[in-house]
């Protein structure tokens, strides 16, 4: 099947489907998403209502919790953004993503995170001593079989810490799944944590998100206790990151000796997809040159795991996975993701949320810097109510997913931002703007997580300079530093009760909710309620975090 020809060039541009990989189109106009032609007016309600829920303070008391692609019986949305989650190369844990307006791929995020026990940049594995810090790490050995068939022994760590689930590992028998050290947890039944993880998109999901929010950790024993300097992941210390897409990760990349890398190849699945309708599941093959084709379109790729990331695409597409997602801005000016599983009878089976910070936030320097700043100054209210000239410092250009934006300061503030990033390049005259809709939110969210986001120069190198954060730019990360009392992060506490609340619930109609006085119930768990049943969640934007999950689920599940 080839990518549709009745489309003209123009009609492509106006439905963004040239953009490749998520990233702008060149020939857009930059007020609008033009991948979200048809879902902008969504957006723009979603965020109305975020914006009304605006927290003065995050600061409120708080408690200090198959098959690879299931088959979910759901009316498949020809508009929105969809997942799905898979076991590919045997041992890797994979997400790929794909919105779509009116059946058309407009775009597709593939990614995918390393497992405990294989022999190649496995997270558990010990490359070399100079990931330990110093410390001495409870090892186990087992051996494998590299390239060239030649017998090699590899170390892991024996004790591993994925959420807060502490994994001891053994050499297994004989390889399996690609592994060939077997974690375990006797008093939680897992045996096989390999099989744990890959039992169903919700535990994949968990897996895949642990590893995002760097809750995966190499301890010291059973019981869990962390070393003094934390020890480096193998996959960080043998491939640069524990993802493949970010900007990081040295796997297998583009050298003399291969033509293309692991990027490149993504990359020519990504935009292959893009502009194509899968609902007829376009044949996949291979010509004489290994380049995989879907249907008659060449996509290039030369990626051994090509037809599995296909595969997910179109698990994706068509909503078998289950997995609905929404991005936008909400409190203002944070770019949150929500993600839902939902299962056959249309109930939320698992959900996630996250915030990042926006430009504003990162892009705050100090007065000595040495990379090329614009200043403002502004009347900074302090707590005690006391107002004191302020002047802040802030790049000029930023370079986001490989754009170049230029800052300049604005007269007045427009939803809590001082600062208006523009690219000439993109054709983007309010990032902002661009921001405020489901593609490019979804854009900024994924550069930023994959590290794409940098301090540059007028010329677009990087003018090595960190970004500003408050530990992370994630506030769903184990190490961010927005609310976090005791070394607890509070918010991924908070939100983490509300995604609890969501499992069982259909959000065909939206749970009304009550403020946390009116749960009064015996054993209740507290906090706000959703058809009168408490929730756990103190948090104040606890209606901007249902709003998005409402918006998550609708994509996979009306």
């Amino acid at each position: 099947m080839k990518k549709s020809l009745v489309l003209s060039v123009t009609s492509l541009l106006a439905l963004g489907l040239l953009a490749a990989c998520g990233t702008p189109a060149t020939s857009v106009a930059a007020s609008s998403s033009a991948a979200a032609a048809s879902s902008s007016s969504a957006a723009a309600s979603s965020s109305a209502a975020a914006s009304s829920e605006v927290a003065s303070s995050e600061a409120v008391s708080s408690e200090a919790s198959s098959e690879s692609v299931s088959s979910v019986s759901v009316v498949n949305a020809i508009n929105g953004t969809r997942a799905a989650y898979g076991i590919v190369n045997t041992n890797l844990v994979a997400r790929v993503e794909v919105s779509t307006v009116s059946s058309i791929i407009t775009d597709v995020k593939i990614n995918e995170t390393f497992l405990l026990g294989s022999g190649d940049n496995s997270i558990a594995q010990i490359v070399d001593d100079a990931q330990l810090g110093g410390q001495t790490v409870e090892t186990i050995t087992a051996s494998k079989t590299d390239w060239s068939g030649k017998a090699v022994d590899v170390k892991f760590a024996k004790f591993v810490k994925v959420g807060n689930i502490v994994l001891t590992g053994a050499v297994r028998d004989a390889a399996k799944y690609g592994e060939i050290v077997v974690y375990s947890n006797a008093e939680m039944n897992i045996t096989d944590f390999f099989e744990y993880v890959s039992a169903s998109q919700e535990s994949m999901q968990w897996y895949y998100n642990q590893a995002k929010t760097g809750n995966i950790s190499i301890v010291k024993d059973a019981t869990g206790a962390a070393f003094d300097t934390p020890v480096v992941l193998g996959s960080v210390q043998g491939a640069g990151s524990l993802f493949k897409a970010d900007i990081n990760s040295t796997y297998w990349p583009k050298n003399t000796k291969y033509k293309i890398g692991y990027k490149e190849n993504i990359a020519d699945i990504e935009k292959a997809l893009i502009g194509m309708d899968l609902t007829d599941k376009p044949a996949a093959s291979r010509n004489d040159s290994k380049e995989f084709l879907i249907g008659e379109v060449n996509t290039g790729a030369t990626i051994t795991a090509a037809e599995e990331y296909y595969n997910l695409a179109f698990a994706a597409f068509a909503g078998d996975s289950g997995v609905g997602v929404n991005y936008q801005i909400a409190n203002t000016n944070d770019v949150d993701m929500s993600e839902v599983v939902v299962d056959a009878d249309g109930k939320i089976t698992s959900a996630i949320f996250d915030e990042s910070n926006f430009v504003t936030s990162v892009s705050l320097l100090s007065a000595t810097t040495t990379a090329p700043t614009v200043n403002y100054t502004y009347d900074k209210t302090g707590w005690d109510g006391s107002v004191t000239p302020t002047t802040e410092y802030h790049a000029q250009y930023l370079k986001i997913g490989g754009i170049l934006f230029t800052g300049t300061p604005r007269t007045t503030a427009f939803h809590g931002e001082m600062m208006q990033y523009a690219s000439t390049e993109a054709k983007i005259t309010d990032l902002f703007t661009y921001c405020n809709t489901l593609s490019g939110a979804g854009w900024y969210y994924n550069a930023l997580r994959n590290n794409d986001v940098i301090i540059a120069n007028a010329d677009g190198t990087s003018a090595n300079v960190a970004l500003h954060n408050e530990g992370t730019n994630f506030k769903a990360d184990l190490a961010n530093k927005h609310w976090n009392v005791g070394g607890v992060n509070i918010w991924a506490k908070q939100t983490s009760k509300i995604a609890d609340a969501l499992v069982g619930l259909s959000l065909t109609h939206r749970p009304k909710v009550g403020d946390p006085a009116s749960s009064v119930s015996s054993g209740d768990l507290g906090g706000y309620t959703l058809d009168g049943v408490g929730t756990g969640a103190t948090i104040e934007s606890f209606s901007t975090f249902l709003n998005l999950a409402v918006f998550a689920y609708g994509n996979v599940a009306l």
